[in-house]
């Protein structure tokens, strides 16, 4: 195993739980090199951050069509004004409130931080994970209340995408190096 850096954020529906969360990192071994909390972060920032293709809003746009057909709703968008939707959705929650930034280091890092971490919706995460012990949200609500899931923290899914992230998010610090 090598030590490894990550880009991890406490979302504005996890800022309650963050010492609890902190806490959870530490007993794994591994370290905050460097944490900021931000009263409310950069839209432009989080869209580079959230950055997606064209084939990922269709993918995910094509999901959201299905959904509102199933539930009788109308279809009123292409698939890809409804992927960009999710992102917009996502940006608009990521900079409504305080949000915690964070570096973390140890070995393998990434791979320790996701396992922490859990599913992406709360619901049907593994139980023992960050997003399952304190979310309560879930796509199906998300969807119904026409909003992103809150899911409590992100963290980075590759080391290549943490090296991205921590670029966007701590460039000041990056640029010191």
């Amino acid at each position: 195993m090598m030590i490894e850096k990550t880009c991890f954020i406490v979302k504005p529906d996890g800022i309650p739980f963050q010492w609890k969360i902190i806490e959870r990192i530490s007993d794994r071994g591994l370290s905050i090199s460097s944490a900021k909390k931000v009263p409310k972060l950069s839209a432009d920032k989080c869209w580079r951050h959230y950055q997606k293709d064209e084939r990922w809003y269709l993918e995910n746009g094509m999901r959201i069509m299905e959904d509102r057909k199933a539930r009788g709703l109308e279809v009123t968008k292409s698939a890809i004004e409804y992927g960009k939707d999710i992102i917009a959705n996502v940006v608009e929650y990521m900079t409504s409130e305080l949000a915690i930034l964070m570096i973390i280091e140890g070995e393998d890092a990434v791979g320790v931080v996701k396992e922490l971490v859990g599913g992406t919706d709360p619901s049907t995460a593994d139980p023992g994970t960050i997003r399952r012990d304190y979310g309560f949200d879930s796509f199906s609500l998300a969807a119904k209340e026409g909003r992103c899931i809150r899911n409590l923290v992100h963290c980075s899914d590759s080391l290549s995408e943490a090296e991205r992230e921590i670029g966007i998010w701590f460039e000041e610090e990056v640029a010191k190096i």
